[in-house]
C-alpha cells in the first residue's frame, strides 16, 4: 500500500480490520476524530508497553496504569505502522509524538529497509506536532528519510530529542537529517537534544551547522557523544552570533583544545547561562584557567568589564550541583554572575573585588573628561554594591590623585579655564544689570511728566485753590 491507498480506504476501513489490540484501536478512533484531548501518542514495542503497565500498577493502580498507557500505540506489522502513520498525518490535535523502544524485528514484514517507507508517507501530512522524540533504539537509515519530509514541512516543531538513539547509519543519513533541520520551512526549533548516540564528530558538525540556522534555538543537549574540534567550532559560531538566545548547552567530553575553543566563544556571549560538560571531572588545570579568565579577565580593568557576566552554572552529565568538582575560584565567579540580572552590577562588583589599585593611565587618552565619569561610577557602586564602601573610598581619591599628579598642567588649565569661565559669567550679570539701570535712568523724565500732568488736573479740579 502507499498513501492514496490509506486515503481511499480511511473512512471506509473499520478499525477493527487494522488492528486486534484493544488500545491500539482506541488510539486510531481517536486519532480519525481528532480528539481534542489526544495531544500525546507513543510508539512502542508491545514488551514496553506491558512492562510500563506493570510498572504503574505496581505502585498507583490498575486505573492509573490504564491511563498512563493507553496512549501507546504497538504494531505488529508494517501494515500497521502505516495506518498510524496516516491517522497522525491527517489529526490536527496530536502535538508530540515519541517513538520508544520499537524492536523493528518484530514488526516488518517487507524487510529491514522498508519498515518506516509507509510511516513516513503519512505523517508528512501533520502540522500539529511541535514536539518529536526517538529514545532507546536504532537510528537506521529508513527511520531518518521516512521522517525528513516531515520535520521540512513541520510548521511549528520547536522541540527534537534522539536520546540513547545508538547508530546504525553512515554520514549520508545524518548529512540527510542535517539537511532537514536546515531546509525547514519554519525555522522554529527552540530545543534539540543528540545524547548519548555515540554520533562522531564528523556527522555532528552537520547537524550543528543546520540546527545553527534556527534563530530561537534556546537549548542543545549533545551530551555522549564523539565531539571533537570541528563540533567545538561550530558551537562557537552559534556562540558568537549578536542573535544567538542559546541559554543552555551540553557537550561530552573534550580535550583541552576543544574546551578553549568553546570557552572562547563565550567571551562577548550574553545569553548563555548554564554548560554541562560531561568531562568535567577530567578538566585539566588550563582548562579551568580559561573559565577563570572567561568569567573574569583580571589582567585589567577593562578585561574584566568585557569578561562573560552570564554564565552562571556548570554542571556534570545529570548532576544539579553548580559545585561538584569546580575550583574555587571559578565557583565564586559563577556565583557572581548568578548574583544579579543587572550584568552591569556584576561587572562592578568582579571590579571592586578583584582591583585593589585602579589604574589610570589607559584612561588619561579621555583627558579631563575621565575624571568625572570615575567620580561618577565610584558614587554608583557605593549606592549599588555591599561589602567595598572602604575600597570605594580610597579608590574615588586614588584616581583623583592620579589624575592631579600625572596630568597637572591638564588639570591647572583645566582648572583656569573654569575660573575665565565663572568671570565671564559674572560680567555677564553685571552687563545685564548695567542695562537695567539705563533703561530706568531714560524712562525718568517721561515718569516725571506723567506726574506733572496729573498735578495739573488735580489742581485744575480744585478751582486753582493750590
Amino acid at each position: 500500500m502507499n498513501f492514496a491507498a490509506y486515503e481511499a480506504q480511511a473512512y471506509s476501513i473499520g478499525i477493527n480490520e487494522i488492528t486486534n489490540d484493544k488500545i491500539n484501536r482506541e488510539i486510531l478512533h481517536r486519532l480519525r476524530a481528532n480528539d481534542p484531548t489526544l495531544t500525546e501518542v507513543g510508539i512502542t514495542d508491545i514488551d514496553c508497553r506491558e512492562q510500563d503497565y506493570y510498572n504503574a500498577e505496581k505502585h498507583r493502580g490498575a486505573e492509573a496504569a490504564y491511563e498512563e498507557t493507553r496512549t501507546y500505540y504497538c504494531p505488529t506489522n508494517t501494515n500497521e505502522l502505516g495506518w498510524i502513520g496516516y491517522f497522525i498525518g491527517r489529526n490536527s490535535v496530536v502535538e508530540e509524538l515519541t517513538l520508544f523502544h520499537i524492536i523493528t524485528d518484530n514488526i516488518s514484514t517487507l524487510g529491514e529497509a522498508n519498515i518506516w517507507f509507509l510511516f513516513g508517507e503519512g505523517m508528512c501530512h501533520n502540522r500539529s506536532i511541535d514536539e518529536l522524540s526517538i529514545l532507546g533504539m536504532r537510528l537506521t537509515w529508513d527511520l531518518i528519510s521516512s521522517l525528513e519530509p516531515f520535520i521540512i514541512n513541520s510548521r511549528g516543531l520547536t522541540e527534537v530529542t534522539m536520546e540513547s538513539a545508538y547508530s546504525s547509519i553512515d554520514h549520508t543519513g545524518y548529512h540527510h537529517l542535517a539537511s532537514a533541520f536546515s531546509g525547514c520551512v519554519n525555522k522554529c526549533l527552540r530545543n534539540i537534544t543528540l545524547t548519548e548516540n555515540e554520533i562522531d564528530d564528523e556527522d555532528l558538525v552537520h547537524i550543528i551547522e543546520a540546527v545553527g540556522t534556527h534563530l530561537q534555538l534556546k537549548e542543545i543537549l549533545m551530551g555522549g557523544n564523539d565531539a571533537g574540534q570541528k563540533t567545538c567550532n561550530a558551537l562557537r559560531n552559534i556562540l558568537l552570533q549578536p542573535t544567538t538566545v542559546l541559554r543552555c548547552l551540553e557537550v561530552g567530553w573534550l580535550g583541552e583544545d576543544e574546551l578553549c575553543t568553546l570557552v572562547s566563544g563565550l567571551v562577548g556571549n550574553r545569553r548563555l547561562k548554564t554548560l554541562s560538560l560531561w568531562g568535567l571531572s577530567s578538566i585539566t588545570d588550563k582548562g579551568w584557567i580559561a573559565i577563570g579568565r572567561l568569567l573574569a579577565d583580571t589582567t585589567s580593568i577593562n578585561n574584566t568589564y568585557m569578561s562573560n557576566h552570564t554564565l552562571s552554572r556548570l554542571k556534570k552529565n545529570y548532576e544539579a550541583t553548580k559545585t561538584k568538582g569546580i575550583p574555587e575560584c571559578v565557583r565564586h565567579r559563577l556565583s557572581l554572575n548568578g548574583r544579579h540580572e543587572d550584568k552591569q552590577r556584576v561587572a562592578m562588583e568582579k571590579i571592586l573585588y578583584y582591583h585593589s589599585d585602579f589604574d589610570m593611565q589607559p584612561f588619561f587618552e579621555w583627558e579631563f573628561k575621565v575624571l568625572p565619569i570615575a567620580i561618577d561610577w565610584f558614587t554608583k557602586a557605593a549606592a549599588e554594591t555591599t561589602g567595598f564602601e572602604e575600597k570605594i573610598k580610597r579608590s574615588k581619591l586614588s584616581a583623583i590623585y592620579q589624575f592631579v599628579r600625572d596630568m597637572p598642567v591638564l588639570y591647572v588649565e583645566a582648572r583656569l579655564r573654569k575660573d575665565l569661565e565663572d568671570i565671564k559669567a559674572k560680567e555677564s550679570i553685571l552687563e545685564e544689570e548695567e542695562e537695567q539701570l539705563r533703561r530706568q535712568l531714560r524712562d525718568i523724565p517721561r515718569r516725571r511728566q506723567i506726574l506733572h500732568d496729573q498735578k495739573k488736573s488735580i489742581i485744575e479740579k480744585l478751582g486753582g485753590g493750590m
